[in-house]
């Protein structure tokens, strides 16, 4: 892993919580952990257009059955990111465990970020590792000097919607489909 990011640690009654951090991987090492994770706790409302058109998924309702080996492959291309200051894997970490994951994309030349995925493990959520994984891409973000961020969320996805509402995103775009062969 790379630079610590963001850290924060409560104390508990009979001792010290491990800390929460945010950091970049900076090898694939735990490329199969991140796999996991994104591909355990992303159901179908997560599908959007991309999880389509990049073959994730068949269908707004279904991935694809080889979907883990196009994750496998789409994040060893993401944590190459990093060294071209492009984007990068943000890990949400408590000691060795990996509670999220925050895919990023950056076009410097249009002065944009991407986040490509946003995922933390359920049995973590409500936790404010999804609000440290937006915090840590907004921070990296910034100091790249870009001035949009875009994400794209599944149309069913409506609790990941007020989050992102939350964190200041505006609807921007909205996709529309017809499945042939449906009636008029």
């Amino acid at each position: 892993m790379s630079t610590t990011i963001l850290s924060h640690s409560r104390e508990k009654k009979n001792g010290i919580k491990p800390a929460i951090a945010v950091s970049f991987l900076s090898n694939a090492r735990r490329l199969q952990t991140v796999v996991r994770i994104i591909q355990e706790n992303t159901n179908t409302n997560y599908i959007t257009h991309s999880e389509v058109i990049e073959h994730r998924a068949e269908h707004t309702r279904r991935w694809a059955h080889f979907r883990h080996s196009l994750l496998a492959d789409d994040i060893k291309c993401a944590i190459r990111r990093l060294k071209k200051r492009e984007g990068g894997v943000l890990v949400a970490t408590r000691g060795r465990s990996i509670l999220g994951v925050a895919v990023l994309l950056f076009n410097k030349r249009q002065h944009y970020g991407v986040i490509e995925d946003i995922v933390v493990s359920e049995r973590y959520r409500g936790c404010g590792i999804g609000h440290k994984l937006i915090a840590a891409a907004m921070h990296t973000m910034t100091d790249a000097k870009l001035e949009n961020v875009i994400l794209e969320s599944g149309i069913r996805n409506e609790s990941a919607h007020g989050f992102f509402r939350s964190h200041g995103f505006k609807t921007a775009a909205v996709m529309f489909l017809k499945r042939l062969g449906d009636s008029d």
